[in-house]
């Protein structure tokens, strides 16, 4: 069986009895909230566009939406800020066709369910000046093509560069589980992007994420244990069952705690920002 199939059965971010919808959403809102420049740059693109509202519908894709009250926000986001980039230059607003994409074991449907409450939100107060927003799955893996030739006007994608990995399981078993992590730097990301060559560096930052720790709120480790979990807990679960999965992700959160405890450990962020030569 080809890498790509064995990618798209297990890889997917699990609902279950865990909610990993809200586990990465910490670090996506914070950006999204505080980072001036996500704004800006997404408002970019369709400033440079000479009539963006007569080539059609403005495709949109999220890259990895998984499940959650993130999906919907970013939406909301890049709606609002090409509604208002459209006024700002005084062009129509166009429609919007919004392309989620993850692999086809993602629960799109429990997307679906928010959609109305979603359009209700976005349309508040406008009366006839609504826009037009259509969403649309795409159910795919990345190691195949998920869209027609030059379909998108947007793309985004966050957090999709993961691939992480006590004795409650055999050496030999543990041994086997071979998933490949590497955390490239900031230049090795610059270089990959040069010699690849469709792209154009519009803005690459290194932002260091800042934790808003409460008394009653999870610890860091705990943050640390539920981000990683929801990357991973599909692909260990497939390999050593589920049975080992509460007690290796809490005793993860206890070492990054221990280890939170000894020196200040620095969360960075790379945002990058693209544009197709």
């Amino acid at each position: 069986m080809g890498r790509e199939h064995g990618v798209q059965r297990i890889d997917d971010v699990s609902l279950g009895g865990y909610d990993m919808s809200r586990a990465t959403s910490n670090m996506k809102s914070d950006i999204q909230i505080n980072y001036p420049p996500y704004r800006v740059l997404i408002g970019r693109p369709f400033f440079l566009m000479v009539d963006i509202s007569k080539m059609g519908p403005s495709k949109i894709a999220d890259l990895g939406c998984s499940v959650g009250p993130n999906t919907l926000s970013f939406i909301k986001d890049i709606i609002e800020i090409v509604e208002a980039t459209s006024q700002t230059i005084s062009r129509p607003v166009p429609q919007f066709l919004i392309c989620l994409n993850d692999l086809p074991t993602n629960d799109f449907n429990s997307i679906f369910k928010q959609l109305p409450d979603f359009y209700e939100e976005l349309n508040k107060g406008k009366g006839e000046g609504c826009s037009s927003v259509y969403v649309a799955a795409f159910p795919g893996s990345f190691y195949g093509r998920l869209f027609p030739n030059d379909f998108l006007h947007f793309t985004y994608s966050s957090f999709a560069l993961h691939w992480l990995s006590k004795g409650q399981v055999k050496e030999e078993k543990l041994d086997s589980y071979d998933i490949h992590f590497y955390a490239a730097s900031k230049g090795e990301i610059e270089d990959g992007i040069k010699k690849e060559g469709s792209f154009e560096m519009e803005q690459f930052e290194m932002i260091e994420f800042e934790d808003d720790l409460s008394e009653q709120g999870p610890t860091i480790g705990e943050k640390v244990a539920a981000g990683t979990r929801a990357i991973q807990e599909s692909m260990i679960s497939h390999h050593f069952g589920e049975q080992i999965l509460d007690n290796l992700f809490d005793t993860f959160a206890k070492i990054v705690d221990e280890e939170v405890a000894k020196e200040k450990i620095k969360i960075f962020i790379f945002f990058v920002a693209l544009v197709k030569l």
